[in-house]
């Protein structure tokens, strides 16, 4: 997949903030005017306005390049710029994130008590080799027949 295609799919998946964090190797592109001379990097760059991205990197990260990090809203507070880690020639950034979480109470609780377990019992007592043997191999049609017993 594409990371043109990538961050569309991103985009409409769910709503909330977003952050990507990505090395996408596209030297040219301007970020102080929005602009490139290439043609892969203007379809990236109108990905990016119409799915209302931000870039908030503006230093290299890399000994090679860039890393860009690409919000959908303003809560990056500050980014700070750490030595690499190890052999990598990335930098480590520290991203300070301005973001509320949703409480979210929806536990789903079953009616133990609505049941039919008299008919569930009575299911346990079927031939269930004489039922589903006629059916041989074909698991959708064994999976019907198991549903509408039980």
């Amino acid at each position: 997949m594409s990371i043109i295609r990538f961050v569309d799919n991103l985009q409409n998946s769910k709503p909330g903030n977003k952050l990507i964090l990505r090395d996408f190797n596209w030297p040219s592109i301007n970020w102080v005017n929005w602009s490139s001379h290439s043609s892969t990097e203007n379809k990236f760059l109108d990905t990016m306005r119409t799915n209302s991205l931000n870039q908030y990197i503006d230093k290299p990260t890399r000994a090679r390049g860039k890393t860009l990090h690409i919000s959908n809203d303003y809560f990056v507070d500050n980014i700070d710029y750490d030595a690499p880690f190890g052999k990598s020639d990335h930098c480590v950034l520290l991203i300070d994130c301005n973001i509320t979480a949703d409480k979210r109470d929806h536990t789903e609780k079953l009616a133990l008590s609505r049941g039919d377990y008299d008919g569930l019992c009575n299911s346990f007592q079927l031939n269930w080799h004489d039922l589903l043997i006629p059916y041989g191999d074909n698991n959708d049609d064994m999976w019907l027949v198991f549903k509408t017993e039980i």
